[in-house]
């Protein structure tokens, strides 16, 4: 519930936080938009949004004639790092002296999201099992929306 809060409230941004990689992220390989390869890069490698070969830090050799020949590459989403750095804020291990503090924004939106379900309960069994009525019905209106929107979206 914490996660869904969360996310609600940071998708009211102008330019939403998972889509555009931060400078820090670009040494783990970061990525905001793969396309098809080129044939400019070989191996696994992909383009970025801006046309550039996406290779590791220490698997590519570059040539001022040609476009980096890239050997191996390790890319990851923009969206999963967003996840694992600004969200949870993922240690590198679980040592005790490697963990941080609890992370107050999401301590923030679980808290708010058991107020929510407070307000609920108190409001009675009555008025809920209207909810329930709402909810069970429009989360298919939702999925059948969203499989429309899937199946016109242009394939790659």
């Amino acid at each position: 519930m914490a996660y869904t809060v969360y996310y609600m409230f940071a998708s009211m941004q102008k330019v939403l936080p998972w889509t555009t990689c931060k400078d820090e992220w670009l040494d783990l390989g970061c990525v905001e938009k793969t396309q098809n390869q080129l044939q400019a890069c070989t191996g696994n490698s992909t383009i970025d949004s801006i046309g550039r070969c996406l290779c590791d830090a220490k698997n590519y050799t570059f040539n001022v004639m040609f476009a980096p020949n890239c050997t191996n590459t390790s890319n990851v989403a923009v969206a999963e790092l967003y996840f694992e750095k600004s969200v949870i804020q993922r240690a590198p291990n679980m040592f005790p002296s490697d963990m941080g503090a609890p992370i107050w924004q999401l301590a923030l939106c679980l808290l708010l999201s058991w107020i929510v379900v407070v307000f609920c309960l108190i409001k009675g069994i009555k008025s809920s099992g209207k909810v329930v009525y709402f909810t069970a019905t429009f989360s298919y209106v939702i999925l059948l929306i969203l499989l429309i929107r899937g199946c016109l979206l242009d394939g790659h």
